[in-house]
């Protein structure tokens, strides 16, 4: 991963105590390298909760070294991203949601939809294994945006690897797409009756 010239440099070997500690990694000005990858197939098992006997992953050391250990291969070819701006609809449990520029694929800003089971919070990993959550929303997301190509929709600029080096190489799935000028949902459609605006879609201006 690279740095802004204003950030200083990432340590390995700390811990960041809060699942805020993902601004850590991920802040303004931040570099890395994607690489292309296949979309991963739809599991069977469709249900997010830990298996039977499964350890449960409550603290944010057990998730970090699952997420190591399941680095996954790397292709030859890779692109430079940076971040630009957080969006308001970044969750802050699995995905992380950032306008950023990746030069070799658009010169226009884009959307990169970050998965990062690591900094799930120690809460919701009680009963949500985060892993299995994963797997389930990228390849559900991935297969939406493939059905959805030619329709109205954000363009989908693929599915992509990055390897955070601060953090033993570990891998997370990074989706981007177009950027559609607008406000967010959440701000136009008020909250009522128990009912919640959709995640992380904008409306036109």
């Amino acid at each position: 991963m690279g740095r802004s010239p204003a950030s200083s440099p990432q340590v390995i070997g700390i811990v960041p105590q809060q699942t805020d500690g993902a601004l850590s990694i991920y802040f303004t000005g931040a570099y890395f390298k994607i690489h292309p990858h296949e979309p991963p197939p739809v599991p069977e098992n469709k249900n997010p909760r830990y298996k039977n006997g499964a350890p449960r992953l409550l603290k944010f050391p057990d998730r970090l070294q699952t997420a190591i250990d399941r680095h996954q291969p790397l292709s030859s070819s890779s692109l430079s991203m940076s971040l630009n701006e957080r969006l308001p609809c970044s969750m802050r449990k699995l995905t992380h949601v950032w306008t950023v520029h990746v030069p070799a694929v658009s010169n226009l800003t884009l959307v990169a939809k970050i998965f990062d089971p690591a900094y799930m919070s120690d809460e919701s990993s009680k009963f949500t294994d985060p892993f299995s959550f994963l797997d389930i929303s990228v390849s559900h997301e991935i297969a939406a945006y493939l059905h959805l190509r030619d329709a109205n929709v954000p363009r989908f600029h693929g599915h992509f690897l990055m390897p955070i080096p601060s953090q033993g190489d570990r891998t997370v799935h990074v989706l981007l797409m177009e950027h559609i000028n607008g406000k967010d949902f959440r701000i136009l459609v008020p909250v009522q009756n128990g009912l919640s605006a959709p995640e992380c879609h904008l409306a036109e201006p």
